[in-house]
């Protein structure tokens, strides 16, 4: 899944302060290991050189900042952290696709009950006898 700079925004309640509404982003990260791809935050003063020397290619700040790096762009919003938590949650919502079935190579007792309409058993798994 991706989100533009103008969906991030949207998603979070905030106000584009610099950056090309088209900018997208594929995940998140904290500030020093976001990549230009990703989405941080600055969501404590005690980070704020870590802020300065991110990578991100989007931002989540607080409103007043006395400096901001020249290449992300940068949302303003009244909580960082809770801003970046629905980041979190919509990548996590769009990288976990419920798909219920048993792989072939699962091994499972004839003697173990389930409604396989309702459950994924991965691959290699072991289910044993009389397991419900």
């Amino acid at each position: 899944m991706k989100l533009t700079l103008e969906a991030v925004a949207a998603l979070t309640g905030g106000k584009i302060l610099s950056g090309n509404p088209e900018l997208t982003v594929f995940g998140v990260a904290s500030l020093l290991d976001a990549s230009r791809e990703e989405a941080s935050f600055l969501g404590n003063e005690k980070y704020f050189q870590d802020f300065l020397n991110t990578s991100a290619g989007i931002v989540l700040v607080p409103p007043g900042l006395p400096a901001y790096p020249e290449h992300a762009a940068f949302v303003e919003v009244d909580n960082p952290s809770m801003a970046f938590n629905a980041l979190v949650k919509y990548f996590m919502a769009s990288a976990y696709r419920f798909t219920p079935g048993i792989h072939p190579t699962a091994i499972i007792d004839p003697t173990a009950s389930f409604n396989p309409d309702k459950i994924h058993v991965g691959a290699y798994t072991c289910i044993g006898a009389h397991c419900v």
